[in-house]
């Protein structure tokens, strides 16, 4: 089985992002007060988070002083591992929007459409440009990025969908 070349390197960018001393939230406003103390990037945060059909979300981050990473896992000591997260929001000062160029459409023709990789040219409610990315391997993942003042926003979601990953991009700015 192929892997999707994407969803490789945004597990590798992820796994070496928590790996900077993570540290556990309750709140957003938590979050962000936090994260300003630690990074220069400019701290942006969904209002909104995934939904977990009534489980608690835990807010896991790790920053350094050009990126931030949050992680939204279904457990307080998770920090991102694949078994326990749900999914992610992060900033890279520099960052790069994933080129459609680089990411790999796997051929799949054999699952239903709706599940086939996909890279869109998406607006956000309030007029930012984002890719939209799609693509599956072990999991079905739904990624959305987007760049304001040269720094990348990401949203990744584990078995997400278009719809989830936009709602939280644009409870950002709401």
């Amino acid at each position: 089985m192929r892997v999707n070349s994407f969803i490789l390197k945004t597990a590798i960018s992820l796994m070496s992002i928590s790996v900077a001393f993570p540290a556990l939230a309750n709140t957003r406003s938590e979050v962000i007060a936090t994260l300003q103390q630690k990074t220069s990037v400019p701290v942006e945060f969904p209002g909104s988070l995934p939904n977990t059909g009534g489980e608690e979300v835990y807010l896991n981050w790790s920053a350094d002083n050009n990126s931030y990473n949050v992680n939204f896992d279904y457990t307080n000591d998770c920090n991102g591992a694949t078994a326990c997260n749900m999914g992610s929001f992060s900033a890279e000062k520099g960052g790069i929007v994933v080129p459609k160029s680089e990411f790999s459409f796997s051929d799949r023709s054999d699952i239903p459409i709706e599940m086939q990789d996909k890279y869109e040219y998406i607006k956000l409610d309030n007029g930012y440009n984002a890719v939209f990315m799609y693509g599956c391997g072990a999991y079905c993942n739904a990624t959305l990025q987007w760049k304001i003042n040269n720094v990348l926003y990401s949203i990744y979601l584990k078995n997400g969908n278009k719809e989830e990953v936009m709602k939280i991009a644009n409870s950002v700015y709401n």
